[in-house]
């Protein structure tokens, strides 16, 4: 995996109750799953929002360790989420979006995590491993 996947796994990301906290992405193509690039820096965003947090009254906000990139985009799309994007855009700026392929279409969950640059397209996660960028 390339230090871009690999940021990703060692990423947090901010629960609400059970589930993902979703957030707003940068290109509004549906709701994102916000990460911070460590516990540290988390756990700092997390103290921060908290009160903020509190009030949307849907569980106690936590963190949890990524992981497996391609299994946290599952679980985040299961939950409805389209994307993970950072919670501060110049501690963790990477972006990806969720993706299948055209023989894939109609699939329940996204078979791609797709990594997005200021320049465009990159770099793609599949169950059986990274994929150059699409032509």
């Amino acid at each position: 995996m390339t230090a871009y996947f690999d940021r990703l796994r060692d990423a947090y990301a901010i629960t609400l109750g059970e589930r993902l906290m979703p957030g707003a992405g940068v290109y509004g193509v549906g709701a994102i799953a916000p990460v911070m690039p460590d516990k540290v820096s988390a756990q700092a965003w997390l103290d921060e929002f908290a009160e903020d947090i509190a009030s949307l009254d849907r569980g106690s906000a936590d963190i949890i360790p990524v992981g497996d990139p391609w299994k946290f985009m599952r679980r985040a799309a299961g939950e409805g989420l389209a994307g993970i994007e950072g919670a501060n855009g110049e501690l963790f700026p990477d972006r990806y979006m969720f993706m299948v392929r055209v023989e894939e279409a109609g699939a329940m969950l996204p078979t791609v995590l797709a990594s997005i640059t200021d320049a465009g397209w990159d770099k793609c996660l599949t169950r059986s491993g990274e994929k150059p960028a699409p032509t």
